[in-house]
């Protein structure tokens, strides 16, 4: 979906740089929130 690493989203999870919520070690991300992300950051977007 964010076509990068899981390196490089581990450490933009860590900076806090994409929306996720933890739960004990776990690291979850909601589909309608990475999307909201994405659009967000897309050139051009609406």
């Amino acid at each position: 979906m964010l076509g990068i690493s899981s390196r490089q989203l581990c450490k933009m999870v860590a900076a806090k740089e994409v929306p996720h919520v933890r739960i004990g070690r776990r690291v979850l991300f909601s589909p309608r929130a990475l999307e909201a992300w994405i659009d967000a950051r897309t050139e051009g977007a609406r």
